[in-house]
């Protein structure tokens, strides 16, 4: 008759010490992972923003460029427009038809409404126009000179913003949109209305470039570029990078923290963007493009 064995003594699991040991370890592991997972989706939020800005910067440095070239080779009396916006400049500077200076103020107002970074640039391309004279790093509207509000306006434009219950004759109502809203939502109708070709649909750029619920405060929705965030894109003609005077075509994002490191309005129009109010937020997106040689 085979006797009992009792089971040798043994350990019959783990100590509190080692369970909670096994817990901490796992705790840390899922915090370095879900770490290096955040770090890697907002690098790739990053990179995606950059690379679309860059694309849509390019398009729009070409149309730039190729308008501010016929402007100034054209005939600024070539018919009553071409008339109007030479005189603005003469009026406004006391200025001959031969000065350089009325060439130079007239490339900047055609280029100010084919490519308005505001709601009132769109309407009036003459309210922020700078002195010819001066360096544009330092271009100022300059006081003793009345800001008549003349109908130099591209009609495309004054349609799309029409749609979103933007109007010439509602200032008030649609006064309140948020500068970077604005910025975005011209950065996107220049592109689809621009008066230079070649334009692009919104189907083109995509739905990971163009936002449609941008907040206008007439009460409407708006459409205009965004970044990865859902987030409008800045326009600007006048960002100035540090360690240069003179200023370049630019779009920027404000990054996963939603904030711009820069005053997106001025003391005074148009919105200088310089280097000593340099963007300061590390997560900021920049695509900047030089439009002179």
């Amino acid at each position: 008759m085979r006797r009992y064995q009792h089971p040798r003594p043994g350990r019959a699991g783990f100590t509190t010490v080692e369970l909670l040991i096994v817990v901490a370890i796992i705790a840390l592991l899922v915090a370095m992972t879900t770490a290096a997972v955040m770090r890697m989706t907002s690098t790739g939020l990053h990179v995606a923003t950059q690379n679309q800005m860059d694309k849509v910067l390019a398009h729009l440095n070409t149309k730039y460029k190729t308008l501010g070239d016929r402007a100034d080779k054209e005939s600024m009396s070539a018919n009553a427009l071409n008339s109007a916006y030479r005189n603005r400049v003469m009026v406004a500077y006391k200025l001959t038809p031969q000065e350089p200076r009325t060439r130079i103020g007239y490339v900047l107002l055609k280029q100010t409404q084919a490519f308005p970074m505001s709601f009132n640039e769109v309407f009036w391309p003459d309210v922020n126009l700078p002195d010819p004279g001066a360096p544009l790093a330092s271009a100022k509207w300059k006081p003793s000179v009345p800001q008549v509000r003349a109908p130099y306006a591209w009609q495309p434009y004054v349609k799309y913003l029409a749609t979103m219950g933007v109007k010439p004759d509602n200032e008030a109502t649609w006064a309140a949109t948020a500068p970077e809203v604005q910025m975005s939502i011209c950065a996107l109708m220049i592109l689809l209305e621009g008066p230079e070709n070649p334009k692009l649909t919104e189907d083109e750029l995509g739905a990971a470039v163009v936002g449609r619920n941008l907040p206008v405060s007439t009460g409407l929705a708006g459409r205009g570029l965004i970044d990865s965030w859902d987030r409008p894109v800045v326009f600007t003609r006048y960002y100035i990078p540090p360690n240069q005077s003179e200023p370049i075509l630019a779009l920027m994002s404000a990054g996963k923290d939603g904030l711009f490191g820069v005053n997106l309005v001025g003391p005074t129009p148009p919105p200088i963007w310089s280097s000593t109010n340099d963007l300061q937020s590390s997560d900021n997106v920049q695509s900047p493009f030089r439009i002179f040689p």
